[in-house]
């Protein structure tokens, strides 16, 4: 696998792949010359550069302007991206129903380590632990600090919830500043590594994000996640695994591209403190009636 290299400690501890190779220029010549097949998900000049590159006989990617660099170029009919990337196997005789949940391997070890930072913090294995991400890639898909705050209050007040609160590199010192307001029994983690990051959400019952990776890196570790959504579109890019679940804004204008010129208000700020406590709430009682 081909990856951005700051994914690369992801996917490198996948027991299903056998090699994940950083893209740079340096690791370009690992590539020359070693592929059969080419998968190229993401329908850019770069990336279907490189599956030429590759040396593969069979290169798969979408329809379009790009289509005379694959030898298999497969229609684009729109629909979820997990479904996009998959309609990609079809030219391999390879189309799965249903298709099963996105999955990433957290290995032992930093699992361990994750409940250790918990220990160090006194979040104890019993309980509700529920993960909040407050941040986003832009301030238009973010649905505020104070609304997170309030839910997770609602969380410590009521269920007894420990609410640990995730930050991205891009926004330091904005899990700390959620965390303030929640008060007792909010952690704020900052400053984390992709596998740290995924180890910590690992521990949580349930996950609430902004539309956002680390959304998708929840579900992806199997817990329970609500996307929240404005400017991005459900339809698309919901968290795909069972018990996950999205809730959008109401604005007519979305969805819409204007992540970076529109401060979201009118679709962010549709989404009530009551209908995300609902979700919550609805999942707090199905975990403590199993346990």
């Amino acid at each position: 696998m081909v990856v951005n290299t700051k994914f690369a400690d992801l996917f490198k501890w996948d027991p299903d792949l056998n090699e994940v190779i950083p893209l740079k220029p340096a690791s370009l010549r690992q590539i020359v010359g070693r592929a059969d097949v080419a998968i190229d998900l993401h329908n850019r000049l770069k990336t279907a550069f490189i599956a030429l590159l590759s040396g593969a006989r069979k290169r798969i990617g979408y329809e379009g302007q790009l289509s005379p660099l694959y030898t298999d170029p497969v229609s684009d009919e729109g629909g979820h991206i997990v479904e996009r990337h998959v309609s990609l196997l079809r030219p391999l005789g390879i189309d799965p129903k249903p298709i099963p949940p996105v999955e990433v391997c957290v290995p032992e070890r930093f699992k361990r380590w994750a409940w250790g930072e918990l220990g160090k913090r006194g979040v104890p294995g019993e309980g509700i632990r529920i993960g909040l991400f407050p941040g986003a890639g832009w301030p238009s898909k973010m649905w505020g600090e104070g609304r997170f705050a309030e839910v997770g209050r609602r969380a410590v007040d009521q269920l007894g919830a420990h609410i640990l609160v995730f930050g991205g590199p891009s926004e330091r010192g904005l899990a700390e500043r959620v965390a303030s307001l929640i008060g007792r029994r909010a952690h704020p983690f900052e400053g984390l590594n992709l596998i740290e990051l995924a180890a910590l959400i690992s521990t949580c019952h349930l996950f609430v994000s902004n539309d956002t990776g680390p959304m998708h890196l929840a579900a992806a570790v199997g817990v329970p996640t609500l996307g929240l959504f404005g400017p991005g579109d459900p339809a698309r890019f919901s968290p795909w695994a069972p018990g996950c679940h999205a809730i959008k804004g109401d604005a007519p204008c979305s969805p819409c591209r204007l992540f970076k010129s529109c401060d979201g208000r009118r679709c962010m700020g549709s989404i009530s403190v009551e209908e995300v406590w609902r979700w919550v709430e609805g999942r707090c009682e199905e975990v403590l009636r199993g346990s």
